[in-house]
């Protein structure tokens, strides 16, 4: 996976970036698929487990351990909006931040906006 760059920016700064609804904080673990393509025929498939540290209507904050690229569309099992049940949801990268400046320590703060509602 790819540490944060000029590319991954660090916080949403452009206006649809940013939450449109209000956060609730939730501490869960969120088990993680992300797709790699090696070459045109050759893909890895990464599995994980990332905390979400809140959530909203439309994405979540996460705790993880790889940074997926800007952009990045992966899948979350996140828990769903009335049920707190984990589902299985599509999500796209927003904002990818370190957790801190030493490498050995290092995770990252992912905010995601949710695909499908």
């Amino acid at each position: 996976m790819e540490a944060p760059s000029a590319g991954n920016s660090p916080m949403p700064s452009n206006p649809e970036d940013r939450r449109e609804s209000d956060r609730i904080p939730i501490m869960r673990p969120c088990p993680y698929e992300m797709t790699e393509l090696i070459t045109d025929e050759i893909a890895v498939l990464h599995r994980g487990s990332a905390v979400c540290l809140n959530m909203s209507d439309g994405g979540m904050c996460l705790l993880m351990p790889d940074a997926p690229k800007a952009a990045q569309v992966f899948s979350v099992h996140a828990p769903a909006p009335r049920t707190m049940e984990p589902m299985a949801r599509p999500v796209e990268a927003r904002w990818i931040r370190p957790s801190s400046p030493e490498e050995a320590e290092r995770m990252y703060f992912v905010g995601v906006k949710f695909l499908l509602k």
